[in-house]
Parts: C-alpha cells; structure tokens; sequence
C-alpha cells in the first residue's frame, strides 16, 4: 500500500499544503507504480479519499475511501505530526 503525504496539520486547506501534498502523491504513486510493473504485480493498494484521483491516474486497482464514506475521524486521531514521517510510506 502506497500513501501520499498527509495534509498539513496547520492548514490541510491552503492551496500550499494542497499542492505540496498533490506533487509528493504523484511522485509517490508514480513510484510505486513502476516497481508494480517491474515486479509483474496485478495489484496496486494506492491512496486515500482526499488522493484517490491522483492514485487512480498512477494505475491503483485499490483505494481507501473510508473518510468519503464515513466522515472526517475525530481530532487528533491519526494524524502525523512528525514533519520527517511525511512523504513516501
């Protein structure tokens, strides 16, 4: 399973953040993606609700829509603050 940065804890909405976040996914993905290819994997588990559109567009087969679905989470839980945790996990 691939996931793109999380938005920004301070300003998920600023078109910075957005944009950040959007640039890292592709990267990501696209990563993600070309080692899937390389090792003949039919599958790809790529991206969640607010990135299914980037991750889709990289050739996902699966997403996690459980924020579209269901809601935001209550504040607090499982978000990432430790700044060097963000980018390709």
């Amino acid at each position: 399973m691939s996931l793109s940065q999380p938005d920004q804890p301070t300003s998920p909405t600023s078109p910075t953040a957005r944009g950040r976040r959007r640039a890292v996914g592709l990267r990501c993905f696209g990563e993600v993606a070309r080692l899937a290819a390389a090792l003949g994997l039919g599958e790809l588990s790529m991206g969640m609700s607010a990135d299914f559109d980037l991750a889709v567009a990289e050739g996902a087969t699966i997403v996690r829509l459980g924020t579209a679905l269901f809601g935001p989470r209550p504040p607090g839980v499982g978000v990432v603050t430790d700044e060097a945790k963000l980018g390709c996990y």
